[in-house]
């Protein structure tokens, strides 16, 4: 589960950040970066799976460690939303 096969990203990211899903500071684009981390931990994200599975990635960019929420549709991931850890929050 910690390597998912990614063929494409949603990368609707006008309509994202008009949603205003991710915390400030964080937009789409850098969203994306999390997934390259070679490092990163997926892991279920149990709490909102009712009407599809949905996941954490937690992975490193250029500026921090990021949250993304998100879904698989096929092999296309659906980023819903994320945001970039604070200090406190890392040294959970």
């Amino acid at each position: 589960m910690n390597n998912p096969r990614i063929t494409r990203i949603n990368a609707n990211t006008k309509a994202k950040e008009r949603e205003n899903v991710f915390r400030p500071g964080v937009d789409f684009a850098e969203a994306q970066h999390a997934f390259l981390d070679p490092l990163r931990l997926i892991m279920v994200d149990e709490e909102h799976t009712e009407i599809e599975p949905r996941f954490f990635c937690i992975g490193r960019t250029a500026r921090g460690i990021l949250t993304i929420r998100y879904t698989r549709r096929a092999d296309i991931i659906r980023i819903i939303g994320g945001g970039i850890l604070e200090e406190r929050q890392e040294n959970v």
